[in-house]
């Protein structure tokens, strides 16, 4: 009989590089299940237009079915944030921001058996 694991908590983080894609987790193969809630905070005292893409292509070859934001506002010190729902094995979650020092995490659960 398999065992199940399951897992929750914090699967990613990161800050912006001005106007790069940095990825903030990838799922991995031997997951069975992952939910996830994306947290952004803009700690600059300007707006900031900020993208998220989901993907399992190559990295940076987005299509636009990849993205689930595109140069969204944020206020300065203000925050986003977006339900990721089920994520599959190899999708990877990616954040850029058009200025430096925007924070994002990634939380939620993972399940998978053996």
């Amino acid at each position: 009989m398999p065992t199940i694991r399951t897992a929750g908590g914090l699967l990613g983080s990161g800050s912006t590089v001005a106007d790069t894609f940095i990825m903030i987790y990838e799922v991995p193969t031997s997951v069975a299940a992952c939910t996830a809630t994306l947290s952004i905070c803009n700690t600059n005292n300007s707006p900031v237009n900020v993208s998220v893409a989901i993907t399992s292509n190559a990295p940076y070859a987005f299509t636009p079915g990849d993205y689930v934001f595109y140069n969204m506002p944020v206020e300065p010190s203000g925050t986003a944030g977006m339900a990721c729902g089920a994520l599959s094995p190899g999708e990877k979650v990616y954040v850029k921001a058009n200025l430096v020092g925007v924070g994002a995490q990634l939380r939620g659960f993972t399940t998978s058996s053996t």
